[in-house]
């Protein structure tokens, strides 16, 4: 599945066949069985118990898997613990659907059980009292439809495919009934329920409708004595609705729409710091959240490491520590995503409470130690994400995965760009570097770009951002781990340094970056400085509006010793379209934000963008990057 189809383990449904020359499907699909002898064949090898317990365990084992497998209740397993967490597709209805069942026949609707393999299937002797007709359908095996299981079962129940209502999910089974023109309701395994509500709805509204599943049979009908409603009125309540609810959900999801900025935004400010931080993360992940749905302008375009960025715009690190809502903040019109920081093993972080709003400065200070869930569980959700985009661009492009992989963005997004921040674990000696190392090997490969953290100020194991020798070693050793990583891909590293460095170690930084020939420099992390802020007397990283004078000075001052020969993301303090000016003539190739969209809600990219736009007054960003340092 994963070589043929581009899928990644822990996106598949299994349902074993044995596989090789011998196996029913491949058998079938060459004409050398009937359909009665595929079903038989499979239904063997389906039930093949030690064989099937066997394979899936190693399946398991060899993919690191934690989730929900999908069996067919007909195959038989072991009470192996391996299976405690499988959940089973019922060849025959559940519960949920068998008591819709009996109320469509207590309304005088007959109805048809399609099934799979029904002389097998274990409850259909319990189940077959309740239905009129039993044919047997399509098997979910199957790469194309076969309508003539639905089209036989319209036949014995005396009705049209166009007057039927069909429940399944099974894909090839929907498009069968599609293509016969039968209306549909999806019954997803747990939303079984939500599917019983509808198909009430739709019987009550529209009257006679049957199906393959469910056919009207008898006079009885849903209608009351009521005089019929007025079409015109109907029809202008419709037309109404439907501009309304329209236009009401283009506004809910418009990012840059005020309600964000003005109402929810500082709804989620009422909760503590971290809770609607996470909050926010939840909501994104699940989709819950606003989008970016205007173009770019072309003046925007960036060119960063031989790859072109729609916008120069990007989310630090530290927002989204697990990668878990990466394409959300790519919807937020963001031209690059940065992820982490992540350590080779999960970390708690410190203790709470350990982020701070500071109100009356717009900032925000934070002690998290580094709290993330680890390189194995990010590097597979990473992997997982880059393939499912890859699979979908291959069906929509009709280009072969293994194509795409070697030309698409690891971001998987066309002209945005996924960075990978690594740091190291809280237990690591204070002069190591392997953590780097092993994350730069690990989560690299999915990964548009790696940040070595040397910088974080809230532990206190990271020498190498005050000791040279520290230093130079782990530039060294990350540097040669990249060079040597096998395959053609060996993504940009970048070196994120704080902001509170003297003018001497600046000179040493750049020095180190250029002779290792590192990729880039991220400008600046957090501090432990006050500039500014007397309100909150509370340990941590300062970020936000008190850090954009270090950070601008920082920027600046690296760009002038490196000559411009090494990219710079300014980072620390952007919250407007001047700000963010500021950065690229002090020499930033692109920037980040993070706090000041804490503050004034997810359309904080989109009001960048178009004020930047507006402050160019037709330059290109690319033109001004560096102004500063030629005025000189």
């Amino acid at each position: 599945y994963e070589q043929e189809l581009g899928l990644p383990a822990n996106y598949i449904n299994v349902s074993l066949s044995r596989r090789g020359a011998d196996g029913a499907f491949q058998k079938y699909e060459r004409g050398e069985l009937t359909y009665g002898e595929f079903i038989d064949q499979w239904t063997d090898e389906l039930n093949d118990t030690v064989a099937n317990n066997s394979a899936y365990r190693k399946y398991l084992q060899r993919h690191e898997l934690d989730i929900y497998m999908v069996l067919p209740r007909q195959t038989k397993v072991s009470g192996d613990a391996l299976f405690k967490r499988m959940m089973a597709v019922a060849e025959t209805p559940n519960d949920c659907v068998v008591d819709l069942v009996r109320w469509l026949k207590g309304c005088g609707y007959r109805v048809a059980a399609l099934t799979n393999n029904y002389k097998d299937a274990g409850e259909s002797e319990r189940l077959k009292p309740l239905f009129d007709v039993f044919v047997e359908s399509a098997v979910e095996g199957l790469r194309k439809p076969d309508p003539r299981f639905y089209l036989h079962a319209c036949n014995r129940l005396e009705v049209s495919p166009k007057e039927a209502l069909f429940l399944d999910d099974i894909p090839v089974n929907v498009r069968a009934a599609k293509e016969l023109g039968m209306e549909i309701v999806r019954v997803e395994i747990g939303r079984e329920a939500q599917a019983v509500d509808k198909v009430k709805r739709i019987l009550r509204t529209r009257g006679a409708i049957g199906g393959a599943h469910i056919s009207k049979a008898g006079a009885r009908s849903f209608g009351t004595k009521a005089q019929p409603p007025s079409r015109l009125r109907n029809a202008v309540w419709a037309t109404s609705s439907i501009v309304v609810g329209g236009l009401g959900y283009l506004y809910l999801t418009d990012a840059s729409a005020g309600i964000h900025k003005y109402v929810s935004t500082p709804l989620m400010r009422q909760l503590d710091a971290e809770q609607a931080h996470q909050l926010a993360i939840s909501s994104m992940k699940y989709g819950v959240c606003p989008v970016d749905r205007n173009a770019d302008d072309s003046v925007l375009e960036i060119e960063l490491w031989g790859k072109r960025v729609t916008n120069p715009i990007g989310v630090a690190a530290g927002f989204d520590k697990n990668g878990e809502a990466i394409d959300a903040l790519f919807g937020l019109g963001f031209g690059s995503v940065e992820i982490g920081s992540i350590t080779p093993e999960p970390q708690q972080g410190n203790a709470w409470p350990r982020i701070f709003r500071v109100e009356d400065s717009d900032a925000v200070i934070n002690r998290m130690g580094l709290p993330n869930c680890g390189v194995t569980s990010a590097g597979e959700r990473l992997r997982s994400r880059f393939w499912r985009l890859l699979a979908s661009q291959s069906k929509q492009q009709g280009e072969s995965v293994a194509t795409l992989s070697a030309t698409v963005n690891k971001s998987g997004v066309e002209g945005r760009l996924l960075g990978v921040n690594v740091g190291k674990c809280k237990s690591s000696a204070d002069d190591s570097f392997d953590d780097y190392v092993i994350g730069l090997k690990k989560l690299g490969p999915y990964a548009d770009y790696v940040v070595i953290n040397v910088s974080c100020p809230n532990v206190t194991n990271m020498k190498a951002n005050a000791d040279v020798e520290v230093l130079e070693r782990t530039v060294e050793a990350v540097m040669k781990a990249r060079n040597s990583m096998s395959g053609e891909y060996r993504p940009p590293v970048a070196l994120k340094i704080g902001p509170d460095n003297d003018l001497q170690q600046l000179r040493v930084i750049a020095q180190v970056a250029m002779d290792y020939r590192v990729d880039g420099i991220i400008t600046t992390n957090t501090t432990r400085q006050r500039p500014g802020v007397i309100s909150v007397k509370e340990e941590g990283g300062l970020s936000g509006a008190p850090l954009k004078d270090m950070a601008l000075a920082t920027t600046r001052e690296m760009y002038r010793l490196t000559q411009g020969r090494t990219p710079i993301i300014g980072c620390g303090g952007i919250r407007t379209a001047e700000d963010a000016l500021a950065f690229a003539k002090a020499g930033a190739s692109c920037v980040q934000v993070y706090s000041s969209m804490t503050v004034d809600g997810p359309g904080k990219a989109r009001e960048i963008k178009d004020g930047v736009v507006e402050l160019l007054k037709g330059r290109k960003w690319a033109d001004v990057v560096g102004e500063d340092a030629r005025r000189k």
